[in-house]
């Protein structure tokens, strides 16, 4: 599998991309990380900037087919959302509309890949904690993707999933939004940390780095005392709280 490192996650919540790696890893996936890799091109388009899009995405389609991965998977929304659309961004370019639409074809976001690894993938040990979810519009909307990242939350021994209200309404951040439009995004981000505070979950769970860092934000502006993840944070831990279990269950036996 080629990992796209998006720029938000490899600067600020490189800890939740090592946890997407590792997480692939322990279901036997050998995974690749391009170094010639440039942004995915999400925030350029959104400011009306294509043509940098479009130079940001042949880059990438280069390098990712360098890699002869059988699949490309992104733990950021946003990113696997703008890596499906290449086919799209490059689809006037003759050199590179075929080779776009297949890097498009085999794009995963992670919750997508990890879910389908789950069946024969290592035993999932228990974390005994309350959590609630927020849908990253990149996720929700843009890919149509809302079971994947609950089945694999719900698939996790003892952890209880409490659904807030307004789940799939944005967090405020909507890549570059929070910093065009700061006080609308701030309106969104109070109504979403209240609908978040109402489950009492200890954890707020998502799948995308500008939900992470805004919800953390608003979090803490608001003095509420939960703490923020990615998916494949609860993931890891699951995997790990299962190794330990069996060289428990293995000790006691011995």
């Amino acid at each position: 599998a080629a990992y796209f490192l998006g720029c938000f996650m490899n600067a600020v919540f490189a800890d939740a991309a090592d946890a997407a790696v590792e997480v692939l890893r322990r279901n036997g996936v050998e995974v690749v990380a391009p170094a010639e890799l440039v942004c995915c091109g999400a925030p350029q388009t959104d400011l009306g900037e294509v043509e940098i899009a479009r130079d940001f995405a042949r880059r990438n389609v280069a390098a990712l087919e360098a890699t002869g991965a059988d699949v490309v998977f992104a733990d950021c929304a946003a990113c696997s959302g703008m890596l499906k659309e290449y086919g799209d961004l490059l689809a006037d370019d003759p050199a590179w509309a075929d080779r776009a639409r297949a890097i498009a074809a085999k794009t995963r976001d992670f919750t997508e890949l990890a879910l389908e690894l789950l069946p024969a993938g290592p035993p999932l040990g228990r974390v005994e904690r309350v959590i609630t979810y927020h849908e990253p519009c990149h996720l929700a909307h843009a890919q149509r993707i809302t079971a994947a990242p609950r089945a694999l939350l719900r698939a996790i021994p003892g952890l209880e999933l409490r659904e807030m209200a307004g789940a799939d309404v944005c967090c405020g951040s909507a890549g570059v939004y929070t910093f065009r439009r700061w006080d609308e995004s701030l309106a969104l981000l109070s109504t979403k940390v209240a609908n978040a505070a109402a489950t009492e979950a200890e954890v707020v769970v998502t799948a995308n780095p500008g939900c992470l860092g805004q919800i953390e934000m608003g979090l803490r502006r608001s003095g509420v005392r939960q703490r923020v993840r990615h998916v494949s944070q609860l993931l890891l831990e699951a995997y790990e709280a299962g190794e330990a279990a069996e060289r428990r269950a293995a000790v006691d036996a011995a």
